[in-house]
């Protein structure tokens, strides 16, 4: 999580949702800000709240009071196709790796085997969180700045990876798959369950 005293927002970093880009963005905003450095695996961690709150929940770690409170969301088919990407194991179908990472076994880590919920349960229970598109990054942010009064700045867009079409990785199994596992981003985010 995010915390900014002086702007009263506090953001959370739902996995594989553009929460890195938001993360350098808001850097230079956030209570105790640190100079960026280099780009590497403990980068973000300085930017937290405090250790293990990097991807805090907000029913486990409420904001203080009259806070905003902002998350981004993502397509869950495309988040699915990220953490595969990062995840999957070799010769691995994502027919295969979603059971896995519902499942909790993707990963070893206590943090890493919570990937598999739905990016409604990183909010689940905040009061009228502002909800941000991965899709629209630029835009999201722009809103997020005219809400807590800071510059608007190009937001960089951290640890994008290139990926095939939608249909190189789904079958129509796997589509289901997604759509089950994640129904209730689909409802609550509006995203369609068919594949863009």
């Amino acid at each position: 999580m995010l915390i900014s005293t002086e702007h009263q927002f506090c953001f959370y970093h739902i996995p594989k949702t553009g929460g890195s880009s938001f993360t350098a963005a808001l850097a230079p905003f956030l209570d105790d800000p640190v100079k960026m450095g280099s780009i590497g695996k403990p980068w973000q961690i300085r930017h937290h709240r405090r250790p293990g709150h990097m991807h805090v929940t907000w029913e486990k770690l409420g904001a203080p009071e009259g806070f905003l409170v902002a998350a981004t969301c993502r397509n869950p088919f495309s988040r699915m196709i990220s953490l595969y990407n990062a995840f999957g194991q070799k010769g691995e179908s994502l027919e295969d790796f979603i059971p896995r990472l519902a499942a909790g076994r993707a990963m070893g880590s206590s943090f890493r085997s919570t990937l598999g919920r739905p990016q409604l349960a990183w909010i689940k229970g905040a009061p009228s969180p502002l909800i941000l598109r991965f899709e629209a990054l630029q835009e999201s942010f722009d809103t997020l700045c005219a809400r807590v009064g800071i510059p608007q700045t190009k937001i960089p867009h951290h640890l994008h990876r290139p990926r095939e079409p939608f249909p190189t990785y789904y079958s129509e199994h796997a589509r289901r798959q997604v759509a089950k596992l994640w129904a209730p981003d689909f409802d609550r985010f509006g995203y369609p369950t068919t594949l863009p």
